[in-house]
């Protein structure tokens, strides 16, 4: 098989990728809108260093979390020709881990990170780990749950 034939077997999971990475932007769109989290954070006193962005933390992973089980499920019902494999789900990580890579870099200029010295650096810091490996560890668990008897 070519390498071309290869890399056109997993396009469109690519594809599927760079539509994950718009849904999750209009999912936390729609979520600081109709969250109640973002009033309760609001009309908390917090500051940097509260634990309360744990709490954001845990939020903004079960969206992460089930907007990508949705496109992964998505993917792997509606394209029953092409390979469900490690590639592919590597392939829909992509885009997003390329774009949260990006941001921090940019993001990076401004302030130091990672910082670990207060709560709202670690929130930062687990969110970026997320980002960046949220689809293999849905992939993961698709594929293990499958495998069971």
């Amino acid at each position: 098989m070519y390498a071309t034939e290869r890399c056109v077997k997993y396009l469109p999971s690519f594809i599927v990728g760079i539509l994950l990475w718009v849904a999750l932007i209009n999912s936390f769109s729609l979520a600081g809108s109709y969250s109640p989290l973002l009033e309760f954070l609001m009309s908390a006193d917090i500051n940097e260093h509260s634990p309360k962005f744990l709490l954001l933390a845990l939020h903004d992973t079960l969206i992460k979390l089930l907007v990508c089980f949705i496109f992964l499920y998505g993917y792997k019902k509606l394209f029953t020709k092409l390979p469900f494999n490690f590639h592919s789900a590597l392939a829909v990580q992509l885009p997003t881990a390329l774009m949260i890579i990006s941001m921090t870099i940019q993001a990076s200029e401004y302030s130091s990170f990672p910082n670990f010295s207060s709560y709202y650096g670690i929130v930062d810091v687990i969110a970026f780990i997320v980002s960046c490996t949220f689809v293999l560890f849905v992939y993961w668990l698709m594929a293990s749950y499958s495998n069971t008897p």
